[in-house]
């Protein structure tokens, strides 16, 4: 499902997540494709993984966000705590970035920020994503509702932090009221999910994605330029020890409560 396309090591692969069994439990989990030899790779993580919390069996986001850096495949584990993974050419990946505490377990309802599509190099060490958030309304009891929401990352060698998150990316409600909800027992307000992203110019890029789980479609995105100049030059006159953990889960929850008018479930 959702497939991201990315560069691997001078190949193009995609990754994409699809259900195994685990203890006789079912799990959604990363996968990778290899586009030119047509196979599986099953990216092998060599550090313990973080487990989940009780509640639900989702042990981390399966929405991994592939980049570059200094000519390695790194891998966005999770954007809050913000969590890295450097892979090597046989797809063995460790984390090199890890916010997270040794108590730290993954949370559905509290971890609402997630990955989208690709961190795309944008400018020098800046890199640009769609992210999406998962929620929970209160009413109707248990509805998801979904954002997409701009992202900024700054690379550097003394650390990765996000520099920038957008509120909800807009889609004209007549287009996503035209499209049939595929998952109506979950699902009843309309949405967009981000996969794929292309910078065309420092001025616009093309976000690709999907509405209510049922059709494609492409959206360009213009003036960025001006934007993108303010970010990075505010990012620049910051430290680099980037945001607290559980700012951004906290932030995208309360955009999006903004937008919708919704109250969304916790943990605590």
């Amino acid at each position: 499902m959702e497939p991201r396309a990315f560069p691997f090591y001078g190949k193009l692969f995609l990754s994409f997540h699809n259900t195994v069994f685990v203890s006789q439990k079912k799990m959604d989990t990363t996968m990778f494709w290899d586009f030119e030899e047509d196979q599986l790779v099953m990216p092998v993580l060599t550090d313990d993984q973080p487990q989940s919390s009780p509640r639900r069996f989702i042990p981390r986001d399966k929405h991994w966000s592939p980049f570059t850096w200094r000519n390695h495949l790194h891998m966005v584990y999770s954007l809050d705590p913000f969590r890295t993974l450097k892979c090597d050419a046989r797809a063995n990946c460790k984390f090199s970035q890890n916010t997270a505490t040794s108590s730290y377990r993954f949370d559905d309802l509290n971890n609402c920020l997630r990955g989208g599509t690709p961190t795309v190099l944008y400018d020098k060490d800046f890199y640009i994503s769609m992210a999406h958030t998962t929620l929970f309304r209160h009413q109707p009891e248990w509805k998801r509702y979904y954002t997409a929401n701009l992202l900024v990352l700054r690379a550097s060698e003394s650390g990765h932090q996000v520099v920038y998150l957008s509120e909800p990316i807009e889609v004209h409600p007549m287009l996503l009221n035209s499209i049939p909800i595929v998952r109506k027992e979950f699902i009843i307000d309309p949405f967009l999910f981000p996969v794929t992203l292309l910078v065309e110019t420092n001025d616009s890029i093309v976000v690709g994605g999907h509405i209510n789980d049922h059709s494609s479609y492409l959206f360009r995105l213009t003036g960025l330029r001006k934007f993108m100049e303010k970010v990075m030059a505010r990012s620049r006159q910051l430290g680099t020890s980037g945001p607290a953990d559980g700012f951004l889960n906290n932030l995208s929850r309360e955009f999006a409560g903004r937008k919708s008018g919704y109250r969304f479930k916790t943990s605590t």
